[in-house]
């Protein structure tokens, strides 16, 4: 699969910033963009980050603006490698520092997709444009592959002569790895992310946790392990505020609830650490924060497992 033209991104990125518009209207009634100070009566307006009240309502032309603005100033400083604090604005809230979600991030991919589209192949600004709009590609996974994989594997004959590309290799295989996933072919997935992770620096946590929800998927025997060991070196190198060891927390208390053999004190540890994370994650993102949700209905599953197991367990002793 060829990589989208520039029409078909443009038009792509119509598609979406109406998506975002029509999906945030309820929420942005009143506001004020927080870039030009307009309000929504004619593009309207949309916020899909962590801002709280009034903060972060924003027009789709202002954040691309922004973000154009922010990697075109450091063009002009003649910067070797665009500094990832000017590349962030794509897909990270200047404000809350949170990444985008939903049709917001979708509609910034695709714009900078068609920002950059024709900068020669292998160009730094180029694969990172095509990067950002993979990450926010989360409904079309088989689109993405195809743009990710040949990626995937120029960068892996270049680092072979040039070591210090492995850090993007590790990167675009991380997102090969999610795609495969997603699409069910978790063997495939978890031997990436198991090369990733064997490749990587100690200290890159991402490819721990990718690695670990690999294992936990595939109900592997050293998920558990595996998850508790990160979980003891991010709370001991990290901090217990950090997002990193609450995303190990996360998926130790996923290996534990999903685990072949778990015992009630196992599902019990588990609901009080998901329930503990949904909590904070309420206060931090808001309600309507895709990981607010996720840990939530994770609360949900957890405790639906104990009630079963209580259930059957009457059962089992009315028969005895």
């Amino acid at each position: 699969m060829a990589t989208p033209s520039s029409d078909q991104a443009a038009q792509k990125y119509e598609e979406a910033a109406a998506a975002a518009v029509e999906a945030c209207a309820e929420d942005t009634v009143g506001q004020t963009c927080y870039i030009c100070m307009d309000d929504g009566s004619k593009e309207g307006l949309v916020r899909a980050c962590a801002c709280r009240g009034t903060a972060g309502f924003g027009h789709v032309s202002c954040l691309v603006r922004q973000a154009q603005v922010a990697v075109q100033q450091g063009l002009e400083n003649e910067e070797r490698c665009i500094a990832l604090h000017r590349v962030k604005r794509w897909y990270i809230c200047r404000l809350c520092e949170q990444h985008y979600h939903g049709a917001v991030s979708s509609a910034l991919g695709w714009a900078c997709y068609k920002t950059y589209f024709g900068r020669p192949e292998g160009d730094h600004l180029w694969e990172l444009a095509l990067q950002i709009l993979c990450g926010s590609m989360q409904e079309d996974k088989i689109g993405r592959l195809a743009i990710l994989e040949p990626i995937a594997g120029r960068l892996a004959r270049e680092t072979e002569r040039h070591p210090h590309k492995l850090s993007q290799l590790l990167y675009v295989r991380s997102q090969v790895a999610d795609c495969l996933a997603q699409l069910g072919r978790n063997d495939e997935c978890l031997a990436l992310r198991r090369l990733n992770y064997e490749a990587g620096p100690t200290d890159a946590w991402s490819l721990a946790t990718d690695l670990g929800e690999s294992l936990i998927t595939a109900r592997h025997a050293e998920a558990v392990e595996f998850t508790r060991h990160y979980v003891d070196r991010a709370k001991r190198e990290l901090g217990e505020e950090s997002p990193v060891y609450e995303q190990c927390l996360m998926s130790y208390a996923r290996a534990i609830s999903t685990a072949t053999k778990r015992s009630p004190e196992m599902l019990a540890e588990a609901e009080a650490i998901v329930a503990a994370t949904a909590r904070k994650w309420r206060r931090r993102y808001g309600d309507s924060h895709p990981n607010t949700r996720i840990a939530e209905a994770g609360v949900g599953k957890i405790r639906a497992k104990i009630l079963f197991n209580g259930v059957l367990a009457e059962l089992l002793a009315s028969r005895r």
